[in-house]
């Protein structure tokens, strides 16, 4: 009974994590309209095998790496919201001939998973929220080698759950929109994208004096 406890708090941990639906969301549901619900899975695969990375830190306390992204998490910031910034650019700039050729090309299902892999990487703040589940959710302080397995499988199987229900449920109105409709998704996604990537880059910039 203890192990599907250990299993449930992760899962609840995992979709916690993950159901926010920032930029990586926001693509994810775009690839999904656009390259169909395989794309959408796949990147969400990738955003889910990062978070689990990040758990695994923070479960077993990898003194060094956080030290290391505590030291650097600043700069990591400012790092990530650029990359969102160029994206949500490219996103909303893209013409319907560009979507026409992009819906009928067959999606390379690998470099789905590792562009959002790494992109989810790229954000250091996804380790805080990690160290916080754990620490208060997730009861740590019996925290034998079993029970942080046991956990860390219930993280990823909740993140998993997510963007599977996510991608499915989008999936099922691809074919009701037309280029013209994904046109405005596409440019609206963009552009939002765009806007969450200036103003996370202005407040990490100005953090510091804020702090002060």
């Amino acid at each position: 009974m203890e192990v599907w406890v250990k299993i449930i708090k992760g899962f609840v941990i995992g979709l916690m994590v993950s159901i926010p639906l920032g930029p990586i969301g926001i693509i994810v549901i775009r690839r999904t309209l656009n390259r169909g619900w395989l794309s959408g899975f796949f990147s969400g695969l990738g955003a889910a095998s990062a978070d689990i990375l990040y758990a695994i830190i923070a479960a077993t306390g990898f003194g060094l790496i956080l030290n290391l992204v505590n030291e650097h998490i600043h700069n990591l910031q400012i790092f990530t919201f650029c990359i969102i910034i160029g994206i949500g650019y490219v996103i909303s700039r893209k013409s319907v001939r560009k979507l026409r050729q992009e819906r009928s090309k067959s999606s390379n299902l690998f470099s789905d998973f590792i562009s959002i892999f790494f992109l989810t990487l790229s954000n250091p703040l996804i380790l805080g929220v990690f160290l916080a589940f754990f620490t208060g959710a997730a009861s740590m302080e019996d925290a034998s080698i079993q029970n942080i397995i046991l956990i860390l499988f219930g993280v990823f199987i909740g993140a998993i759950f997510w963007w599977f229900s996510l991608t499915l449920s989008v999936s099922l109105f691809r074919k009701k929109f037309r280029f013209r409709n994904l046109f405005w998704i596409n440019k609206i996604t963009g552009i939002v994208i765009l806007v969450f990537g200036i103003v996370g880059l202005l407040y990490s910039i100005a953090e510091p004096w804020l702090v002060n």
